[in-house]
């Protein structure tokens, strides 16, 4: 990763140099912006990659509840890490580079003007990124099967609680059935994601009304 980083900074350091040089931009200097996005996107792939965050720790009642609602069993202890705001919205962006690539979003954001759902000067990934980010008690990457939590989550408060009860049903689920190795197609991923989705929905709405039902 230092590698990507030390030609980040090169590439960037060169092209001011050639801007006071030259006094204009032209087509190369155009590449070099190109070049150094792509390395910065590449750089935050690699930070996605490997990890190390710090992990919250999970209640071992809530794995059961929901082992027992699927009638499923974890492979392996599940694992959520905990993001700052910053960080998680950096994960989330790396999260979609990864899946599609910077040639797939840049297609799908063409896709997306040409039907004239998004501005000429706005982002796709910038805007998927604020969707997810905004607010988020959790979050689970579909990349790497990972699950994530927002720093100032709260392990007491019942909120807090049905929002870790819908991550681990996306982990549970996601161990017992992964995605395909090859990228199937959007159609394919979003009903498998909805379905997903739709899991862990129904476990939060049902850990919030048994909770209520408790408290009288």
């Amino acid at each position: 990763m230092g590698s990507v980083v030390a030609a980040a900074g090169w590439l960037q350091a060169f092209h001011w140099r050639s801007l006071q040089n030259n006094g204009s931009a032209g087509p190369q200097l155009e590449e070099l912006r190109e070049q150094i996005v792509s390395l910065q996107r590449e750089k935050e792939v690699l930070q996605l990659k490997v990890g190390g965050a710090e992990q919250l720790p999970i209640a071992p009642e809530l794995i059961r509840r929901v082992e027992a609602e699927l009638e499923l069993k974890f492979l392996k202890p599940p694992v959520i890490e905990l993001a700052d705001p910053d960080e998680l919205r950096g994960r989330i962006s790396a999260a979609m580079e990864m899946r599609f690539g910077p040639g797939g979003l840049d297609d799908r954001q063409a896709a997306w003007r040409l039907m004239l759902c998004l501005g000429k000067d706005d982002s796709l990934l910038d805007d998927w990124t604020a969707i997810q980010s905004i607010g988020a008690q959790t979050w689970f990457d579909e990349a790497t099967g990972k699950g994530v939590a927002a720093k100032r989550l709260d392990p007491a408060a019942i909120p807090s609680q049905a929002a870790l009860v819908g991550l681990l049903t996306r982990l549970l689920l996601h161990q017992h059935f992964p995605p395909s190795e090859d990228y199937p197609g959007d159609e394919v991923a979003r009903a498998r994601e909805a379905l997903h989705a739709g899991l862990a929905s129904g476990a939060e709405s049902r850990f919030l009304t048994a909770a209520a039902r408790e408290s009288g």
